[in-house]
């Protein structure tokens, strides 16, 4: 969301990309890239620790009977 206070004859450009733009030495990405290529690394990378500190869990509901 973006809110401006314009007066007079004032000119916003305002551009919308569907971009991540990370300062972290990563490249700029889309969403879906980030979350679907390479995903430990690209959050490793993005935390600045190593891709073994990253680990995926499964979350399991304790009302689950499955």
């Amino acid at each position: 969301m973006a809110t401006f206070l314009i007066d007079g004859l004032t000119v916003i450009d305002l551009k919308i990309s569907e971009l991540i733009v990370l300062t972290f030495g990563l490249p700029a990405t889309t969403p879906s890239a980030f979350f679907s290529t390479n995903l430990v690394a690209n959050l490793a990378a993005l935390l600045g620790v190593t891709t073994d500190q990253i680990r995926r869990v499964n979350i399991v509901s304790a009302n689950n009977n499955t």
